[in-house]
């Protein structure tokens, strides 16, 4: 299973493998770790929400190729702090952030074997 993150129109930013030490809760608690900053600094959540939308929306639109990389570190974290919020969903089409299964690779044996 992996994390995808994606920028406009579905194109591919950021992709994250879930494994034994990186699991759901880990890039939840990133997320998290967002939010609890946050309010540590004394911003209510709907204020956090709008914040985190807005950037977002700036780094759409920006072309992809010109985008640093501490850029996509915070927009993954803003993606992962609204998931956690409840705002994205990882099975709406329209959310910039998908888990996909895990892929299984076809064992067949031809027959010039």
């Amino acid at each position: 299973m992996s994390i995808i993150i994606y920028h406009k129109n579905l194109k591919v930013l950021t992709t994250n493998k879930i494994s034994e030490k990186q699991t759901i809760d880990y890039f939840k608690y990133l997320g998290n770790r967002l939010i609890i900053q946050g309010l540590k600094m004394n911003r209510k959540l709907p204020e956090q929400i709008k914040i985190y939308k807005t950037y977002v929306n700036q780094i759409q639109n920006i072309k992809r190729y010109k985008l640093k990389i501490e850029d996509i570190d915070y927009y993954a974290c803003c993606v992962l702090a609204l998931w956690k919020l409840g705002v994205y969903d990882v099975d709406d089409n329209n959310s910039p952030i998908y888990i996909a299964p895990i892929r299984k690779t076809s064992r067949r044996k031809t027959a010039l074997q």
